[in-house]
């Protein structure tokens, strides 16, 4: 981590614990670094500032910000998350060839 990365992280803490981090539309504290969707918009969070009229974020897929109350946190999705959730409904052989398939028709190296 360098020092610009610390200085971040403590001003980040020291938001936490003396404003309070602005929630989520489900009242989840967001954080520099968090996955979330606004709307069809996907992204993590890179700034986040407060105007007047509340919090607002600036995600890594946007230009523009969005406001916090619209702003969902999700689980990015990979391979591996499809995966494991495979796995969960069915045998691991079975679950290891939808992965294979699933790659060879994204066009993606094993």
């Amino acid at each position: 981590m360098n020092a610009l990365e610390e200085l971040c992280n403590a001003i980040d803490r020291i938001k936490a614990e003396y404003v309070g981090l602005p929630k989520d539309a489900d009242g989840v504290p967001c954080k520099r670094g968090d996955h979330v969707r606004s709307g069809e918009t996907e992204g993590t969070i890179k700034e986040m500032l407060w105007y007047e009229r509340g919090w607002e974020l600036y995600l890594t897929t946007l230009d523009d910000s969005v406001p916090t109350d619209t702003v969902h946190h999700v689980k990015p999705d990979s391979y591996e998350t499809l995966h494991s959730d495979l796995k969960s409904c069915t045998n691991k052989a079975t679950a290891d060839d939808f992965i294979t398939r699933a790659k060879a028709l994204a066009g993606v190296e094993q």
